[in-house]
């Protein structure tokens, strides 16, 4: 017996079942729709439904007819392409039926109708094409409609609102497929297809409007949902992104004071500090019924942090308004800085109020706007400090330490502005500092109350304190003691602190010791302190060097220590047996407290990688550096002077410690980078000494004795490993600085893409190791060189640092470098003969399975050049020949810029190649045959460009169509850029003027030296038409070279916003070259005359906007019936980078498409979508590389200076493919890296597979870069270079994901901001300093000063 059906009292479900019922009741019980779709419900009984079933079975089903629909029709293309855009209609209106089924949750049958509806109208739509295909495009856009209803039906399963629009949309499917039915039911052999299709489009308007309404329904109504829901939650939410802002990367424990405060207050002994709560000034301050400002002002070491913090405990106390407390402190490099100090007040601000005033949050949204995600900018800073002020009715902040502070003037002008800020309730300042002129100044300025201690005062504190510890004196109740010991402090605490470690037991045994060691005890800090060194001069001598060092670096060190850097730090040894490591010679750290006694402290908080060495004091410090003679020290006491060092002897120590430290045997060989970095026990100073050796020793007196032990440090695999821990821990050193305002201003940042005449690039070496020559010069070179090439990739991938590959001077400088140069790339330099210079690449290709190349160069002749071609692994010339130039012309000079480029007649090998010449002044093409003089084919007179003195320009190459075989013969094909007049441009774009006309600067046809042009004179007498007159000033001009053919120049004037590059394609048969200057025409070149004609095609409907960058490429099929078309637009993105488009369409070529004037695709379009970091204005040409196989398309998508993402499209399956969401697309597995040099190198890339081979090849082929002055005798410091990689056939390639491919991984991440860049090694407040170098001239160098 059939089991029951269960029905559903849910709203939903009551409401659907209600309305099938009706459409049930009334309709004809002998139609299809009845028979096939609504027969199938629950009958009357109860009894089980005869096609009851679940969505996916249904939808099982669906997919199942219309697979059969395919077969029976297989004869038929068009009906295959057809049904094949059903599958995603099916996919969609099955997770929507899915939802119902939840919602109506037991009745299946009444959502399952709409799968039999479908598959009923499909049925009779089947009849006809057309009327098939006019369902078709309906089940599309009723699949695109649908998606809105799929995403917030899910979103607000609990809305009843959301529940009846999806009922309605539900309703409107089903009354189509009912209406539908109706119409295709009428017999086909009586009506006529029109009669079909007409009343059919009529019930799909409507259809569509509903479906269209309702989501908008939808949408609004999430929307407003999203808001009210969001409301609650969203004031908790913003208060969290603000205080982060806030925040800017800090860490809160240091900014936070809760606990410095109970810190403070629990050495606090009862009764001290009392004395200030009875003065008049300060009771007078807290009773104000206005602002007011107080400052506490006493010597160094007079206990001014407690009493600070005795200040807020009594503030606190009394109860009247908030309290807020900030302590600078000189060691630590987050609580010196002054933007901390009001980072640190807006946090505890927005902590007491539990919100955010609307005033902080205007300014928070205008920050988020300027895509400011930190809060860097003091003056911000203070403005938003001003904005919580203005909400808080009374407030005291109590700053202490400003003299502490590291820009101590500009802490000054900060608190003097917030201090005078007119506020709604009332503020107090509390501030405390030694008595320096400059904050005495600005405390007058502000009418601040001072507060001094009576003579007498901090003296009565320091008997409290010494009678609170009289139980721990070595000898108790000594009166004469405590006395001697209180006049000798001077008021001074810390000396207090000192002595009492002395009077309790500290080396003395009995009271006529401890009266011995008092009245030796010198008066006063500095003496104090010269009281510990002189208790060191009595140990022995490998103890006093230990201590002698240990304070060297601690007051010399670029940052503060941490225990384990200072203890592996002491390790060192310096004598030429000491090679590594060496565990058992590691201080311990009861030694290190030992040796630094009174004048040392453990800090453990502050530092993630352990415990910090720090001096008790500022103080301290400032004695370190004190001539030894001005402290009282007798010139005879050299144990003692011996303590103190220069900063040119501390700086070269601590260098060469470095050195020494780098060069330790682990160090020499591959190391577990990540593991090692994390080590903060084993290899604790590798950090501190990559990132400092050049600072220090670029301080010091320097010869040739230290420049041999740094050469030999830069020569070893050690500076492998140095230049990876620099990368994680200072990347700032491998990051641009950019020149502002004329280059007096820098800006710090990393820049994607090309390097432009404002960036900079470091030197991270001693400054003079330059000076000596020729070694330093090389050093310095090859470095700057190696970074300028690979910087990007250093800092944004360091995990592929031995991807980054030397230059052929650089190995010979860096040979321990270069040999940890990763195995899996292949570098080859094209070596040429002695003497030969001005080398490029002219082609490169595989002869076999070897990788060749055809590289020309200039000899000692100015009239010829000379060629060959050669196995790139080898370099041994396999051909080799002569390339004859024309004679110059009269005023014209001998050494021009040159392209040349080779075509070869086909199955003629002893044929020589002919060689094409192309002077880049005035686009003069030479065809030499066989190493004869040439033949000079002149370009029309016309481009002389307005303007320019001399007529003359400089036109640079943008892209060029690979040599291949044509109906005309070989071909090659080139497009050009006026850079002369592309400057002249830029300069009146920035003066204001604007040179664009209003003429179309395009030809309608092509300027062949077949004419009377040949000569370069263009005959007076001789009327040109306006079609065939050619344009001056044209910015583009595009190349055509055919073998037995006169060259072609097509000019224009691209005056766009957009940067257009044109690439040809010959047909294989026909004499006959293709191109595309517009988006939807081709202009088809008649390369026997030169004569254009034009050719609409249909591109994508995206290629209808803008682009920032359009490039088009076009190859025939090799049979010419096919044209393959692919369009890359790249364009700015609304926030961060770019985003580039891959579309490639295949056109039928034949004579019927070029008849009716029209070319339309063949196949569905292939779409790749890629986003990057860069914006376009930091691109160059040729933005993209690609590789053209029979079957397959290989693409490089920028960004080619850093990360390209290696693409390949399989254009064989693309052909056949009619479904526009199958994407034949796949993306290597494992990245590559292409230096930042390689756009404007002609990069060339080049791909090989075989079925013979178990790895396929890609090749990078850079041509040369000259320099006047290079390293090499020839003067070319990039020489021609190919970069090889391997592929795996069975991994290497991947299919393309667009989640988890269409990305960059550096955009997916936060930019690297100036915080980031500089990193967390070198204290955020201390200032660095760096050189660095033009970017495209290394002889240009500078000093800069970073805060």
């Amino acid at each position: 017996m059939a089991a029951p059906v269960v029905t559903s009292d849910a709203p939903f479900a009551r409401a659907l079942r209600e309305w099938v019922a009706d459409l049930k009741e009334s309709e004809d019980k002998k139609s299809p729709f009845y028979e096939k779709v609504l027969a199938a419900g629950p009958e009357d009984d109860g009894s089980e439904p005869f096609n009851a079933r679940d969505p996916q079975v249904c939808s099982k089903r669906l997919s199942e007819f219309i697979e059969k629909l395919q077969q029976t029709r297989r004869d038929e293309s068009k009906y295959l392409r057809l049904c094949a855009r059903l599958e995603p209609f099916v996919d969609g209106i099955t997770r929507l039926i899915k939802i119902f089924g939840t919602l109506a949750q037991a009745a299946p049958f009444e959502v399952g109708i709409a799968f039999a509806g479908a598959q009923l109208v499909l049925q009779l739509a089947s009849q006809h094409v057309s009327v098939f295909n006019k369902m078709v495009d309906i089940m599309v856009e009723i699949e695109r409609q649908l998606r809105c209803y799929d995403k917030f039906s899910v979103a607000f399963s609990d809305s009843a609102d959301v529940h009846s629009l999806l009922l309605e949309a539900y309703k409107t499917i089903i009354s189509f497929w009912h209406r539908a039915s109706q119409i295709l039911s009428r017999s086909s052999f009586r009506i006529a297809v029109s009669t079909l299709i007409k009343p059919l489009d009529a019930e799909w308007k409507n259809c569509l409007e509903k479906l269209q309404r309702n989501s908008q329904a939808v949408l609004a109504l999430t929307q407003a949902t999203t808001a009210v829901e969001s409301r609650q939650n969203q004031e908790l939410d913003l208060t969290k992104k603000v205080a982060k802002w806030i925040l800017a990367g800090e860490d809160a424990a240091k900014l936070l004071f809760r606990r410095d405060l109970a810190e403070s207050r629990s050495i606090r002994h009862e009764g001290t500090c009392s004395w200030i709560f009875n003065q008049p000034s300060l009771k007078t301050w807290f009773g104000a019924n206005s602002n007011a400002v107080a400052w506490y002002t006493a010597p160094p070491g007079s206990g001014k942090t407690v009493l600070s913090a005795a200040v807020a405990q009594y503030v606190e106390e009394k109860g009247k308004g908030l309290l807020i407390y900030y302590r600078f402190s000189f060691d630590d490099s987050a609580r010196r800085m002054p933007i901390n100090a009001l980072r640190s007040i807006a946090l505890q601000l927005r902590t007491a109020m539990g919100k955010v005033p609307e005033e902080v949050m205007e300014i928070f949204n205008s920050e988020m706007q300027r895509h400011a995600y930190r809060l860097q900018d003091t003056e911000i800073a203070a403005n938003v400090v001003e904005g919580f002020l203005k909400q808080v009715p009374r407030i005291h902040i109590v700053i202490d330490g400003l003299d502490e502070c590291s820009d101590i003037q500009g802490a000054l002008r900060l608190f003097s502005r917030l201090a005078g800020f007119e506020n709604y309730g009332i503020a107090k300042w509390f501030f405390t500092s030694r008595d320096e002129p400059v904050i005495q100044a600005a405390m007058g300025k502000m009418q601040a109350t001072e507060l001094r201690p009576a003579k007498g005062t901090v003296m009565s504190d320091i008997t409290t304190f010494l009678d609170a510890n009289s139980a721990n004196l070595a000898v108790r109740k000594c009166k004469d003691c405590v006395e001697y010991w209180t006049a000798a402090s001077q008021e001074n605490f810390l000396y207090s602190r000192l002595m009492l470690q002395l009077l309790c037991g500290d080396g003395v045994t009995c009271s006529d010791e401890i009266h011995e060691e008092l009245r030796r005890f010198p008066p006063g800090l500095s003496g104090c302190y010269t009281r510990c060194l002189d208790s060191l001069t009595r140990r022995k001598d490998t103890e006093r060097e230990l201590a002698r060092r240990m304070f060297v670096f601690l007051v010399f060190a670029a940052k503060p220590l941490t225990v384990n850097e200072l203890r592996n730090a002491l390790a060192i040894r310096m004598e030429p047996g000491f090679d590594d490591h060496q565990p058992g010679r590691v201080p311990s750290l009861e030694l290190i407290k030992l040796l630094g006694g009174s004048l040392i402290r453990i800090e453990h908080e502050g530092s993630d990688a352990g415990p910090l060495v720090k001096f008790v004091h500022k103080s301290v410090v400032d004695f370190f550096k004190e001539d030894p003679s001005r402290l009282g020290i007798p010139a005879g006491r050299a144990d003692l002077g011996n303590f103190f060092t220069s900063r040119k002897e501390g700086d070269l120590l601590l260098g060469r410690y470095c050195l020494k430290y780098l060069q330790f045997r682990r160090y020499q060989t591959d190391v577990d980078m990540p593991a090692v970095l994390a080590n903060n026990n084993e290899h604790a100073f590798l950090k501190y000494a990559a990132a400092f050796w050049f600072q220090h020793l670029g301080e010091v007196e320097h010869d040739q004795e230290l420049f041999s032990e740094v050469r030999s440090f830069l020569r070893s695999q050690a500076f492998r490993t140095c230049l990876s821990v620099q990368v994680h821990v200072r990347p700032h050193l491998f990051a641009r600085y950019t020149g502002i305002g004329g280059g007096s201003i820098f800006s710090l940042g990393l820049e994607a893409g090309d390097l432009s005449k404002d960036d900079n690039i470091t030197d991270p070496l001693p400054h003079w190791v330059e000076l000596y020559k020729p070694d330093g010069q090389d050093i310095s070179r090859a470095l700057y060189d190696f970074i300028k090439d690979w910087h990007e990739v250093l800092v944004l991938h360091p995990e592929a640092r031995n991807q980054c590959q030397l230059g052929q001077a650089a190995k010979l400088v860096f040979p321990g470098l270069a040999s940890t140069m990763s195995k899996g790339i292949r570098v080859s330099i094209i070596k040429l003969p002695p003497g030969a210079h001005k080398a490029a690449m002219s082609s490169v290709y595989f002869n076999k399975s070897k990788a060749s190349a055809r590289v020309t160069y200039e000899g000692s002749s100015k009239t010829a050049a000379q060629w060959h071609d050669a196995p790139i692994s080898s370099g041994e010339p396999s051909a080799s020949g002569q390339i004859a130039f024309a004679p110059p012309a009269a005023g014209q000079t001998k050494d021009r810029k040159r392209l040349i480029r080779f075509t070869e007649a086909a199955n003629q090998p002893a044929t020589p190649p002919t060689a094409w010449s192309i002077d880049l002044s005035d686009l003069v093409v030479e065809r030499s045959e066989g190493g004869v003089e040439s033949e000079a084919l002149h370009a029309p007179k016309s481009f002389h460009i307005e303007g320019t003195k001399s007529g003359r320009t400089e036109w640079g190459l943008l892209k060029e169509s690979t040599p291949v075989l044509s109906g005309c013969g070989p071909a090659v094909a080139f497009h050009f850029r006026n850079t002369t007049l592309d400057d002249m441009r830029k300069q009146e774009t920035d003066s204001g003027y604007d040179s664009a006309s209003d003429t179309d600067a395009d030809s309608d046809s092509g300027w062949s030296s077949n004419s009377e042009s040949d000569s370069g004179e263009a005959s007076d007498s001789e009327e040109q038409t306006p079609q065939q007159k050619p344009k001056s000033n044209a910015s583009d001009c595009l190349v055509i070279c055919c073998h037995g053919e006169k060259p072609v120049w097509i000019p224009w004037d691209n005056q766009s916003n957009s940067q257009t590059l044109v690439s040809c394609a010959f047909h294989p048969r026909e004499k006959l070259a293709v191109f595309s200057r517009r988006l939807g025409e081709l202009e088809l070149v008649d390369m026997a005359n030169g004569e254009i004609s034009r050719l609409a095609i249909e591109d994508p409907a995206v290629a209808g906007a803008s682009a920032s960058v359009i490039l088009r490429e076009l190859r025939f099929s090799p049979c010419g019936q096919f044209l393959r078309s692919l369009l890359v637009l790249i364009d700015d993105n609304a926030d961060v980078g770019s985003t580039c488009q891959v579309l490639l369409s295949i056109f039928e070529f034949d004579g019927q498409s070029r008849d009716a004037g029209l070319l339309s695709r063949c196949a569905a379009v292939q779409r790749v979508t890629y986003k990057f970091r860069a914006s376009t204005e930091r691109l160059r040409a040729p933005f993209i590389l690609s590789h053209w196989d029979v079957d397959m398309l290989y693409l490089c998508l920028p960004l080619l200076s850093c990360s390209p993402k290696v693409v390949r499209i399989d254009v064989a399956l693309a052909r056949h493919n009619t479904s526009e969401d199958v994407t034949y697309a796949q993306t290597l597995t494992s990245p590559v890296f292409f230096p930042n040099s390689t756009a404007s190198r002609n990069p060339r890339l080049l791909y090989r597979s075989s079925p013979m081979d178990s790895k396929d090849i890609m090749l990078l082929a850079l041509d040369g870069v000259f320099h006047g002055e290079g390293l090499g005798d020839d003067g070319n410091s990039y020489p021609p270079v190919v970069m090889e990689w391997k592929i795996s056939k069975k991994d290497g390639w991947k299919a393309w994901d667009e989640e988890t491919d269409g990305q960059e991984s550096a955009l997916a991440e936060d930019l690297r901001t100036y915080s980031q860049l500089r990193g967390t090694f070198v204290s955020a407040e201390k200032r660095f300093t760096v050189v660095v170098r033009s970017g495209l001239d290394w002889t240009k160098k500078a000093f800069l000063s970073c805060v």
